[in-house]
C-alpha cells in the first residue's frame, strides 16, 4: 500500500490549481526544431545565424577516418589531431602525421608518403656518393670545398 501510494504521488500532477507551470518544471515538453539544428548546453537548439556562421551545415567528409563526416570547419581542423585520424595514418604505414594535415584521401596520402620516402633515399644516396678529400692536416671535407678552398690558396 504503500509503494501505490508513492507511485501515485509521483504521478500527481505537480501544479493541481491549473495556473502557470515554469520552465524549470515543463522541461519534458518537446522542443521545437524543425530545422534539425544541433543542440546548445541547455539542451534547446541554438541560432539559426550561429549554425550558418560557423558552417556547421557542411560536411567534411575524411576517407582515412573510414569515411567519417565532419560537420564544421572547427571539427574538421581538430579531427587530425584526433586518435581516429592518426590510426588510419599508421594502418597505412605512415609515421609522421604532421605532414598530412588537410589530407583526407587514401591514396593522397600514400602517393605523398611514396614521394617523401623517394626523396629521403635520393638523399642518402647523394650523401653516401660525396667524395671526401683530407688536407696536409688531416681534415676531412668534400672534394668540392677542398677545391675551393685550394683555389683560395688556404691550402
Amino acid at each position: 500500500m504503500e509503494l501505490e501510494a508513492l507511485y501515485q504521488e509521483n504521478n500527481a500532477d505537480p501544479n493541481p490549481e491549473g495556473g502557470n507551470i515554469s520552465d524549470e518544471d515543463n522541461d519534458d515538453e518537446k522542443i521545437y526544431n524543425p530545422l534539425k539544428l544541433p543542440l546548445a548546453w541547455d539542451g534547446k537548439p541554438i541560432p539559426y545565424w550561429l549554425y550558418k556562421l560557423h558552417g556547421l551545415g557542411v560536411e567534411f567528409p575524411c576517407e582515412i577516418c573510414g569515411n567519417f563526416v565532419y560537420m564544421g570547419r572547427r571539427a574538421f581542423d581538430k579531427h587530425f589531431n584526433e586518435h581516429r585520424h592518426t590510426y588510419g595514418l599508421r594502418c597505412l604505414g605512415i609515421t609522421n602525421t604532421t605532414l598530412f594535415r588537410e589530407i583526407t584521401k587514401i591514396d593522397e596520402a600514400q602517393r605523398l608518403w611514396e614521394k617523401l620516402e623517394g626523396d629521403k633515399k635520393k638523399k642518402k644516396q647523394a650523401n653516401e656518393t660525396v667524395e671526401e678529400m683530407e688536407d696536409q692536416q688531416g681534415n676531412v671535407m668534400p672534394r668540392k670545398v677542398y677545391e675551393d678552398l685550394q683555389k683560395q690558396g688556404l691550402l
